[in-house]
């Protein structure tokens, strides 16, 4: 049994506890004094004991254990660093903006170096209507990957398809130069293989595939 005192401007506080033991808190019996209310005042709290499991603390087998168990945080990425394995998988939205001003004007730059070549300005017309013919192959080649279309939206898709079946008989028409026409029916084959996609994998639906549990989540939860 132990005793400490303690005395405030509100009189002495005597402290009288037991020792206390593992896993439990113990609240000790106080006796105050106070000189407000005067010395024949004794107020007097029965010990109140708490028991408590405590939590059970990871033992390190050693420094490669500790090392396994740390929480490292994710790389930053950049466009800057020039990793075509990282390419449009940076980490602020800054770097999106910087690369596409970059490339903007890199590619003004050397469009108006050439402007006078005939060979330059067709061959750069045809890229352009090319790179535009080829937008919904990712979506094609996602939705074959993962044999589904869910989360596409089937009204963009024919949106697509209108759009690009108006402008494609536009230029059939019009008989505008041979690259607009070939790209524009690339265009709507992709947009009707991508309708197709939607048709075929809502009637014949395959197996879901398990999600893969990468194993630093695993670790965390």
């Amino acid at each position: 049994m132990e005793e400490e005192a303690l005395t405030t401007e509100w009189g002495e506080w005597a402290f009288q506890c037991t020792q206390p033991q593992p896993g439990a808190i113990f609240v000790p019996r106080v006796k105050i004094f106070s000189k407000h209310l005067g010395n024949n005042c004794l107020s007097v709290l029965k010990p109140v004991c708490l028991v408590f499991s405590p939590p059970s603390l990871p033992v390190a087998n050693g420094p490669a254990d500790s090392k396994e168990e740390e929480v490292r945080a994710p790389l930053r990425r950049s466009y800057l660093d020039f990793d075509p394995h990282h390419f449009w998988c940076w980490s602020s939205f800054s770097d999106y903006l910087q690369c596409v001003l970059a490339f903007s004007g890199v590619a003004g730059y050397i469009t108006y170096l050439c402007i006078d070549s005939a060979l330059f300005v067709e061959t750069l017309g045809f890229l352009a209507v090319f790179t535009e013919a080829m937008l919904g192959v990712p979506q094609l080649c996602r939705n074959y990957h993962h044999r589904s279309t869910e989360g596409m939206s089937i009204k963009m898709v024919l949106m697509w398809t209108s759009g690009d079946t108006f402008k494609t008989a536009y230029f059939l028409l019009h008989s505008v130069p041979l690259q607009f026409s070939v790209c524009g029916l690339l265009q709507v084959l992709v947009d009707l293989a991508i309708l197709g996609q939607a048709y075929a994998y809502a009637r014949w639906p395959s197996k879901p595939v398990p999600h893969t549990t990468h194993p630093a989540s695993a670790k965390a939860l």
